[in-house]
């Protein structure tokens, strides 16, 4: 494999016992020019600049021509010093938690990082930690809530949230008094909202707390999954994170590691199945093998191979079902009359249904042509424009099927039968009605219908990026004729010539803006039969005005799999996630948006008594109204938003509260 060799140095790194051959190549690197400050900065936006200190200190040891500057150094050896601080601060305090709950009863189960750093890194400034997840039966949830509102700590956002309870698995808690975050749930599978077993998707709640086992936090008891069910949620958790942090790659390395012999394939592999979980188990092992060599069972890829990458069609699908849950409480906080929320409630939760019941037919369809000899099926789709709770905003986005031409026969007529759709004029039509178990649906038939259609191939040049909340929100206040969208699907597909179909992928992962890995997993779980000639699909990018994302895609591909590469060698980790320091980021205008939008929904003259009612200080008018000049203000004051350094979200590296009163840098 071929990276940037400031990637394959933070890559060499990403284990805490690197092999000889990786330190050899760090200590091989660093006597090479490299860009430090890119190689640092990326260690942080990955939460890996403990384990970038670590792999460079043992590289030294082994061969003392290993060159880290000095400022370097000193800064990785700060990171890690204040990590190890913050860490066993917030080990001591999931103990106490753990602690209180169980003295009134509730059990408690350490999740991801809780159990990760105590137990499976053999070091606990290794791994930083992010917000403390803990999860709790879901009969004992408000107890729960109660007994860690006596420890200081309080929803986020704060105040009642209705809706919150009603349909989400859980609450982000903060104590302000040492900025503890806390994550507390019920159940750990997110991705549908789905509260009444209708979903695609499930995860076996009853048995991750019966296969549970014991996890000590100094003198506190609690639980923590067994090894495959915990290996099985953090696949999950890396595709819902889009594979975009080094570091969750690295705790399923760890996690392995620590586990050794005694970890059970069989039952992991058998839990995915039953869960439906094979495709995001697949593509997390997969993406971990290529970037970071986690050894694997022989065959296990292939028994779990899936016809497609599930991930690229559900998650566009499920990805607004968060934003429109949570707007049911925005409008509550504003105010609304009890009519409107109604309404809104009723909206959120047929939104929810329908994208659960459309992902199932469109599922349906895909399989059915992989079932019909299809080598290559992918499925995509963009986001819902249905992100604010606007009936008039269209339900879904475009989704697309790229079927690899040289199929023989009515292929596409085939698999739609199979898959239960039925001729409808030049394309195939999924149509049913069926009554929820939603309480907020009861007597509201819920039509699903799903239309498939073909159509030639488009061009996909690099696009400017979507919308963000506030244009969205006022598109949304623009006066639309009264009633409902059609909320049906419209799936496209496409049967196009290999190459054509790899290079409208690789653009994809060629685009500098984006999850290069999320889209990386979806070509190379395309790809299994090997590229077409490097030269037919960069032809094929020029005239779709894609040539140069096409190129880098190459080049990122070549690298994950051993192909010979193009020059320069790409950098693959520009990008990831943030934490909690991102979470009001994306919140312009929003409680403007949902004051201006139940004024007209109330028609003119109420809408106005609304207002007129509202506009007091201290209500949610004269806020929404302070939050349109700040804003305002602060786009002319600064109308270019500045790229972030990455330690400006890395909230684990803030000074403790001790830090302050002694000095420490």
């Amino acid at each position: 494999m071929t990276f940037a060799p400031e990637d394959s140095v933070l890559l060499a790194c990403s284990r805490s016992d690197p092999s000889d051959d990786a330190l050899a190549l760090i200590s091989e690197l660093t006597r090479h020019d490299l860009d430090w400050e890119y190689l640092v900065e990326a260690a942080v936006r990955h939460a890996m600049s403990p384990l970038l200190g670590h792999g460079l200190g043992l590289a030294r040891a082994a061969d003392p021509s290993t060159r880290v500057p000095a400022p370097v150094h000193d800064e990785l050896v700060g990171m890690e010093a204040h990590n190890r601080r913050r860490n066993e601060r917030l080990l001591r305090v999931a103990g106490e938690a753990a602690t209180a709950l169980a003295a009134e009863g509730v059990p408690s189960l350490a999740l991801k990082d809780l159990q990760l750093v105590p137990e499976v890194y053999p070091d606990v400034a290794l791994r930083p930690m992010g917000d403390l997840d803990l999860a709790v039966p879901r009969e004992r949830y408000s107890d729960a809530m109660q007994v860690l509102a006596t420890l200081g700590f309080e929803p986020v956002p704060t105040g009642a949230r209705p809706y919150t309870d009603r349909y989400a698995a859980g609450r982000q808690l903060r104590r302000a008094a040492d900025e503890t975050w806390l994550d507390l749930q019920w159940h750990v599978g997110e991705r549908e909202w789905d509260r009444q077993g209708e979903g695609a998707w499930s995860f076996d709640m009853a048995g991750l707390w019966d296969r549970a086992v014991p996890l000590m936090l100094g003198e506190h008891r609690l639980l923590a999954p067994s090894p495959e069910d915990m290996l099985l949620h953090l696949c999950v958790h890396l595709e819902g994170h889009r594979y975009c942090e080094l570091i969750l790659f690295v705790d399923l390395v760890e996690l392995l590691r620590h586990n050794g012999a005694a970890f059970r394939w069989d039952h992991f592999v058998d839990r995915a199945r039953a869960g439906g979980a094979t495709s995001s188990v697949f593509h997390a092992l997969l993406l971990a093998e290529r970037l970071i060599d986690l050894p694997l069972p022989a065959g296990l890829l292939e028994e779990l191979r899936p016809p497609y990458f599930e991930a690229a069609l559900a998650l566009p699908l499920f990805d607004n079902l968060t934003a429109l849950h949570l707007a049911l409480d925005d409008t509550w906080a504003a105010g609304a009359p009890t009519t409107v929320l109604d309404g809104l409630e009723r909206l959120v939760r047929r939104q929810t249904v329908l994208a659960s019941r459309s992902f199932a037919a469109v599922d349906r369809f895909v399989r059915a042509l992989h079932e019909q000899g299809c080598a290559t099926v992918a499925a995509t789709a963009t986001p819902s424009p249905r992100v604010l709770p606007d009936e008039s905003l269209p339900a879904f986005g475009e989704v697309e099927v790229l079927v690899e031409d040289g199929q023989e026969g009515d292929f596409l007529g085939a698999a739609a039968t199979a898959a239960g759709f039925c001729p409808n004029g030049s394309g195939w039509r999924y149509e049913a009605e069926f009554a929820s178990q939603e309480p907020a649906l009861a007597g509201e038939g819920i039509r699903v219908r799903v239309d498939v259609a073909t159509g030639p191939l488009k061009p996909h040049p690099s696009g400017a990026p979507s919308p963000g909340m506030a244009s969205a929100a006022w598109r949304a206040l623009v006066p639309r004729p009264r009633g409902r969208t059609d909320e049906s699907l419209l799936v496209t597909v496409r049967v196009v010539p290999r190459a054509e179909l790899l290079a409208l992928l690789l653009a994809r992962v060629g685009r500098p803006d984006g999850a290069r890995l999320f889209d990386a997993a979806h070509t190379l779980a395309s790809m299994a039969s090997g590229f077409p000639l490097r030269s037919e699909v960069l032809s094929v990018g020029q005239p779709f005005g894609a040539a140069m994302d096409v190129a880098a895609g190459l080049e990122v591909l070549g690298a994950l799999t051993g192909e010979p590469g193009l020059a320069p060698a790409p950098r693959i980790l520009e990008w990831a996630r943030y934490g909690p320091a991102d979470l009001n980021t994306h919140g312009d205008l929003r409680a403007a948006w949902f004051v201006a939008w139940t004024a007209r929904q109330l028609g003119f003259a109420h809408g106005v008594r609304y207002l007129a009612r509202g506009a007091r200080p201290g209500s949610a008018v004269a806020g929404a109204i302070r939050d349109v000049v700040h804003v305002g203000v602060g786009r002319v004051v600064h109308p270019a938003r500045h790229q972030d350094d990455g330690r400006e979200h890395a909230y684990w590296l803030r000074p403790e509260a001790s830090e302050h009163d002694i000095g420490v840098a």
